[in-house]
């Protein structure tokens, strides 16, 4: 079951209140997840400003869910209120960043390339040593001087 964590900033000049309201709507969608919780971050200044607001209200979900369609429902309902600036919704179980160490898949891709890559320096070393004893063999005229 994928874990999934979401940011949410709701627009700061709202109440407080009516932020918590639109957090706690926005939980309701993940109803079918497990272990749910949702942390308030409290408001903060935003690094630019979003919509011409300078502040909002962070909130943090964090769940498990194997339901893909209250994902989207969650990005489709977000998207339509006004007073959700920003969201973000990042999978903690794919296999990016530091967690492609440790995909055999990926491991195998590349130690085929550091095969490859090898077998190929090698050949290239190999010319270029052949090139450079040919030069080497070659007489030297006194024309070519």
């Amino acid at each position: 079951m994928p874990k999934y964590e979401i940011m949410l900033v709701v627009d700061g000049s709202i109440e407080e209140s009516k932020a918590t309201a639109v957090a706690n709507d926005l939980k309701s969608i993940l109803k079918k997840s497990t272990d749910l919780k949702l942390e308030k971050m409290g408001l903060k200044d935003l690094a630019y400003p979003i919509n011409k607001k300078s502040r909002g209200y962070y909130y943090l979900f964090n769940f498990y869910n194997e339901d893909p369609a209250s994902i989207q429902e969650f990005r489709r309902v977000t998207l339509l209120k006004k007073e959700v600036l920003r969201h973000l919704i990042i999978n903690l179980e794919k296999d990016y960043g530091y967690k492609a160490k440790t995909n055999p898949k990926k491991i195998v891709r590349s130690q085929f390339r550091a095969e490859r890559y090898k077998r190929i320096k090698e050949q290239v070393l190999a010319e270029q040593e052949k090139i450079r004893k040919e030069r080497d063999n070659t007489p030297v005229k006194l024309t070519d001087v």
